[in-house]
């Protein structure tokens, strides 16, 4: 037993009261007790890190991502399943079992397929990938080996024979696609919390039909899912992607590369390249971006001049105000516009809404021959858009395909958070939402403008632009919108 230890204690007056302060002087002896929970401690700590994926001194962004509280909770039934878990973040809620006993429906039929590969096989397979799979989650999935493994099989047969079945038009095997639901499946698949890793069900599909040769191209999996998530785009067309189902991560991988492979980007680009496009605006892009700043700095100068004509400080301060564009403007002599860096943040430039540009004389019109749904363009006073159409499942998609670019910094561009953040600047009101009906650019499925409106205007606030698509037309929009403004002033 360890020896009684000695206390020390001293007094410290605060006004009427007097506070005992016991410092207490470490033994050097440890009992029996306290040696047996320090093991306790210790063994904990041990498993715990073993439990961690990956090696010393290396980071990785886990492409299934848990989404951050500030992104769930604004809208939580975008990021959430209301009808069928897929993996294990979702595994265990209660309003979603319903759908568990399908699965097993989803498996029998998926192993009368092929007679002579059993359950055997498909266990085998899969168990050698356990390990890569769990790496996939960003939150460690405390689930038994067996548990783990069942769970991934179960959830890539259901997958598999709702795409299969829609084929070969079995659709009678189907029966829990009724109503709702059949709105809901689709969109639940598409989720980023709600994924395996298609790794996983390409090696079910192809230990099914028999194949152990690496897909080169596209494969025959990614052709049969390509042709059923056409059906889901909010553009009027999607591109099969080039590359083979080892370049793409999860189904919403697999989607948004479709909307991405029409505007001629790679899949996915080293890191090398993501740096060089983060850190660097391109020699014609700043040249546009500086040329604004100077622009602006002459409207500036231009403007002191005439307020000081003017003689009348109350009229100087109005004047000052409205002209005074960019944050840095000073009240006091004349105003200095810095000159961007080509880290210049993006939301440091923004664009009026659709309304505003409208009375500043920008003309909207729908794109004829787009070639894709970013084929954005502004010339002259004329913004041409392709159409977009959106309902309740689109948003749904939209959301997450956000969701995926922000949580994984590797990817060549955030293009649809750029979308998206255009259309914020874009849509202020049911009245922005309403011109853009007008003129033929939107399809608004979901028949309420109000609830489209705030679609758009979602807290964008912690989301990155430093790697803006369309950075370019922000200049130009922008630039013509101020000129056309100082000549309505001046007239």
């Amino acid at each position: 037993m360890a020896e009684i230890e000695e206390v020390e204690m001293a007094a410290v007056e605060t006004g009427d009261t007097v506070i005992e302060i016991h410092a207490t002087r470490p033994t050097t002896e440890i009992s029996e007790e306290e040696n047996n929970s320090t093991a306790e401690i210790e063994n904990f700590v041990q498993q715990r890190l073993n439990a961690l994926p990956g090696k010393h001194f290396t980071s990785r962004c886990a492409p299934i991502s848990r989404l951050p509280a500030r992104f769930r909770e604004a809208v939580k039934t975008y990021y959430e399943p209301i009808l069928v878990s897929i993996g294990p973040y979702h595994h265990d809620k209660q309003e979603l079992q319903a759908m568990e006993e399908r699965k097993w429906w989803s498996l029998r039929d998926f192993l009368g397929r092929n007679d002579r590969v059993k359950f055997h096989d498909y266990f085998k397979e899969i168990r050698a990938l356990e390990l890569l799979a769990r790496m996939y989650y960003s939150e460690i999935v405390y689930m038994p080996s067996n548990d783990f493994i069942l769970m991934l099989i179960l959830d890539g047969c259901f997958i598999l024979e709702y795409f299969l079945k829609l084929e070969f038009q079995e659709i009678g095997a189907l029966p829990f696609l009724t109503g709702w639901n059949i709105s809901s499946l689709p969109t639940d698949m598409f989720l980023l919390e709600n994924q395996v890793p298609l790794f996983v069900i390409h090696k079910l599909f192809d230990t099914n039909v028999g194949s152990s040769q690496p897909c080169k191209g596209p494969c025959p999996l990614l052709k049969l899912i390509f042709k059923y998530v056409t059906q889901h785009t909010i553009y009027n067309q999607m591109t099969l992607p080039k590359e083979p189902c080892s370049s793409f991560f999860h189904l919403l991988h697999f989607y948004r590369a479709c909307m991405v492979a029409m505007s001629d980007l790679e899949v996915e680009q080293s890191k090398l390249a993501l740096m060089n496009q983060s850190l660097s605006l391109g020699t014609e892009t700043l040249s546009r971006l500086k040329s604004w700043f100077s622009w602006r700095q002459k409207r500036a100068e231009e403007c002191d001049e005439e307020e000081s004509l003017k003689g009348d400080e109350s009229v100087e301060e109005e004047s000052a105000e409205k002209n005074r564009a960019i944050k840095g403007g000073s009240k006091e002599g004349k105003r200095v516009i810095e000159e961007p860096s080509v880290t210049t943040r993006l939301r440091d430039i923004v664009i009026p809404c659709m309304s505003e540009l409208c009375e500043a004389g920008v003309t909207f019109k729908r794109k004829k021959g787009a070639r894709h749904m970013f084929d954005i363009s502004f010339n002259n006073g004329i913004m041409e858009m392709p159409l977009m159409e959106i309902n309740y499942a689109k948003k749904i998609i939209i959301s997450n395909v956000v969701a995926f670019e922000q949580s994984q910094p590797f990817l060549v561009s955030t293009i649809f958070t750029s979308y998206l953040g255009f259309m914020d600047e874009l849509v202020n009101t049911e009245k922005d939402v309403a011109l853009l009906q007008q003129c033929g650019i939107l399809d608004n499925f979901s028949r309420n403008a109000v609830e489209t409106a705030d679609f758009f205007n979602q807290d964008l606030a912690e989301l990155n632009y430093n790697d803006h698509y369309f950075l370019d037309l922000y200049i130009k929009v922008r630039t013509y919108s101020d000129s056309t403004w100082h000549s309505t002033e001046q007239s």
